[in-house]
């Protein structure tokens, strides 16, 4: 699990309630009215609403064998543009390397390697510097993912990596841990993938800190309270809307115990409130679900309530009594209350599962009518005893059938096997289903906890050149209209796919010549080949030697035309560095001139439209060319070359 900076408390500070999801919150004061202070980017401060991310080279990284910068890099770039989303006004952009040497100066994410992340943690991320508050949010100047150095154990293609680069923009954004097995779940109960990388819950969280004006119009509200059995509001409680067959979101309550949940996609949900989770302290949490508590505006956190027996909508701890409510887009509903009752302990928590389409066990499992096992293995805290099931355990599908449960594999018994009737695949929508884990009468809920789907995962056996190499051959299995193919962290542009899902002939995207990329296809539904193949298929650039991952940009100036005030057409020509339509993008960081338009002509030109001041054209500017898996910062003249 990252720890989003818990560790590195200097860095990072706070945490919100209130709003669905969670974010970085401050609050004017520890007692009512709470008027919540979020730490968000400030939009007007960033041209065209566009926050760059820097990679600042500080050394070497020891790589998974076999593995290499070209393709780390890519996936982090890949990872970075997860984020730029519809419902969002702010768009990330790669603003080129840096090795060291005067920051930036103005509001960037920076990506740098570290030896402080402790043992086992892959990457940890989060607002770093912060402005004065304006008096409506706290700016974010500076946002650090910290990547840590040995990597050697983390192969750069893999669900795991991938899941947590995105995982830590989402901190450096403003998000906070979620309860809704999003990708801003800790690693416990995340339930993402490449295929989808971010759920509903991770949308309207960024949606809510950076509006787009649509965001109300398709969305609804649900608003309410979580109070104590005298009235009292309880800090903290997470509050779930359960999708019927969709996905589910979360909201955490204000000390006052208020919740507003927005960005709810229509339909009908189960509403199911519960304590947050106490820390896992063996996997390094040094609170609640890993989450930097909100402070008042003196420093102090503000902590959780305590724990209390979970319920649903309307009052009944029991998933099968549970009420599906409607949120209607544009309309907020509620208010709802939940009146819950103290415990001293939680009894069953931070459970995770696995599914085995093959040999290679996969989180969350996926689960068709063909399937060839139809069973799911969970572990957590609370479910066995002795070998088995703790007695009186029940699970079920929330809205769904009951599972039977099952010992697993007798020499692993912290773990059960939980199977689904496999007639119960064949009916209802694709898409996410919770399942409820219920003792003493009282429920656990695992959202995500399995993704019911109608095909077996994709699979590929081979990628072989295609004539002169401008595209390559990919065989398999469960190619569809929605497979998309990555080299690495880029796709490839599918040129012919066989009726029978079996071949695909692909443009790879632009590479280093000599390098080695993986393979991985990628189906909407959210399963991959990496389901099947621990070890991805491999593709060689042909050309000879790898070249470097950093260098300057080959570029030259042809030809400039004025468009206006302010406003220029250029023509570029690349040496050595191939462009493909799509596949490549201009950033140009100082601020002088703003990238509006690129278009490739040919695939060693392109046309260009930039918004300029005079002063771009008095030096050369900072520029970051990316094309495919290529990625070079440099400088570039607006100059043209006689």
């Amino acid at each position: 699990m990252k720890r989003a900076l818990a560790v590195l408390a200097a860095f990072l500070l706070l945490s919100p309630a209130g709003s669905a999801y969670y974010h970085f919150v401050q609050f004017n004061s520890r007692y009512a009215p709470f008027t919540p202070l979020y730490e968000k980017f400030d939009l007007s401060a960033l041209p065209n609403n566009t926050v760059p991310y820097f990679i600042t080279e500080n050394g070497s990284i020891q790589l998974a064998p076999g593995d290499s910068l070209v393709a780390l890099y890519s996936q982090i770039r890949a990872a970075a543009n997860v984020w730029n989303i519809e419902l969002s006004q702010l768009r990330l952009v790669f603003g080129g390397f840096r090795s060291g040497g005067i920051p930036p100066s103005s509001p960037h994410i920076e990506v740098i390697a570290s030896d402080e992340i402790p043992p086992g943690i892959i990457a940890m991320g989060g607002p770093t510097v912060r402005l004065t508050s304006n008096g409506s949010f706290i700016p974010i100047f500076k946002s650090t993912v910290f990547l840590n150095r040995d990597l050697s154990q983390r192969a750069s293609y893999s669900e795991e990596l991938f899941g947590t680069l995105v995982h830590e923009f989402g901190h450096a954004l403003g998000l906070q841990h979620s309860m809704a097995s999003s990708a801003m779940s800790t690693q416990i109960t995340r339930a993402t993938s490449k295929g989808l990388p971010l759920t509903v819950d991770d949308i309207a969280g960024l949606a809510v800190l950076y509006p787009a004006q649509q965001l109300g119009q398709v969305t609804g509200t649900v608003t309410g309270r979580v109070i104590g059995p005298s009235g009292e509001g309880w800090n903290l409680a997470s509050v779930v809307a359960i999708g019927i067959g969709g996905g589910t979101l979360g909201a955490l309550t204000n000390p006052d115990g208020s919740f507003r949940m927005d960005g709810v996609p229509q339909g009908l949900y189960f509403l199911y409130v519960h304590p947050l989770p106490p820390p896992l302290t063996a996997k390094g949490e040094v609170t609640a679900a890993n989450i930097n508590y909100p402070r008042s505006a003196d420093g102090q956190a503000i902590l959780p309530t305590g724990f209390f027996e979970p319920q649903f909508f309307p009052g009944v701890k029991n998933s099968q009594e549970a009420q599906p409510v409607l949120v209607t887009a544009g309309q907020t509903l509620g208010p709802i209350e939940f009146i819950v009752r103290p415990r001293p302990n939680l009894p069953v928590h931070s459970i995770q599962t696995y599914g085995f389409p093959g040999s290679v066990a996969v989180k969350p499992p996926y689960f068709h009518a063909q399937s060839a096992r139809v069973f799911f293995v969970a572990g957590g805290v609370g479910l066995t005893s002795a070998g088995g099931p703790v007695p009186g355990l029940w699970a079920g599908v929330v809205g769904g059938p009951s599972l039977t449960i099952r010992p697993y594999a007798p020499a692993i018994t912290s773990y059960l096997q939980l199977e689904i009737d496999r007639t119960a695949l064949s009916s209802g929508p694709e898409g996410p289903r919770a399942v409820a884990f219920q003792l003493n009468g009282e429920s656990y809920v695992l959202p995500n906890a399995f993704f019911q789907v109608s095909r077996p995962a994709p699979s590929v056996s081979a990628v072989q050149p295609v004539g002169d190499g401008s595209t390559v051959s990919i065989t398999g299995s469960g190619f569809s209209a929605d497979t998309r193919f990555y080299f690495d962290g880029a796709v490839g542009q599918v040129r012919l796919l066989d009726p029978g899902g079996s071949r695909a002939v692909v443009a790879p995207p632009p590479g280093p010549a000599g390098h080695r990329a993986a393979v991985v296809a990628v189906n909407n539904d959210g399963q991959s080949s990496l389901f099947y193949q621990a070890q991805p298929v491999l593709y060689e650039y042909p050309g000879g030697v790898q070249s470097a991952a950093v260098g300057s940009p080959v570029l030259s100036v042809a030809n400039i035309t004025a468009l206006g005030p302010g406003r220029v057409q250029v023509e570029l020509i690349s040496s050595g560095i191939p462009f493909l339509e799509g596949q490549t993008s201009l950033w140009l960081p100082d601020g002088e001139a703003q990238v509006l338009r690129l278009t490739v002509s040919q695939p060693n030109r392109a046309v260009a439209e930039i918004a300029t001041t005079w002063a771009s054209f008095l030096a050369p500017l900072r520029a970051t060319l990316v094309s495919g898996l290529h990625a070079v910062t440099g400088q570039l003249s607006l100059q043209p070359q006689r």
